[in-house]
């Protein structure tokens, strides 16, 4: 099996292969996914950020805050600084505004608290909605 090259692949191969590898995604699948998805991501509402070995997918069709959708790192890439080199850049597209993200497992809770999240809200035991603000903003 060829290893995909994240930072080369389409919107649609992107959204395949959340599809085929969504247990891997803290995320709840909604009917019509990834049908939905496809046509969502065509809008001018998402941010797609890339690296050989991961990418992050940011919803920003809201005037107050940016939402982290999808955090993907390859597992033999993982602890090598990429997540939080993709994180980064949300934050910096961001520009002023809060970064949002929900998140399921202490170590995710953890993870993202280590980059500057906090949570705000505990959905369930293990189930968090986080944040992330600038400098200049407080909670």
């Amino acid at each position: 099996m060829k290893m995909i090259e994240f930072d080369q692949v389409s919107k649609e191969e992107l959204v395949t292969f959340i599809s085929e590898n969504f247990d891997r995604f803290d995320s709840e699948r909604t009917p019509g996914f990834p049908e939905n998805m496809l046509f969502d991501l065509e809008s001018d509402s998402f941010q797609f950020f890339r690296n050989p070995n991961g990418f992050a997918i940011a919803f920003t069709g809201r005037p107050t805050e940016v939402e982290l959708m999808f955090l993907y790192v390859r597992r033999s890439a993982e602890g090598q600084g990429i997540g939080t080199q993709l994180i980064d850049s949300v934050k910096h597209m961001a520009a002023g505004l809060p970064v949002t993200l929900k998140c399921e497992g202490s170590d995710r809770e953890a993870y993202f608290r280590g980059r500057g999240f906090k949570a705000v809200m505990q959905v369930s035991k293990d189930r968090f909605c986080m944040q992330w603000l600038p400098a200049n903003q407080s909670i």
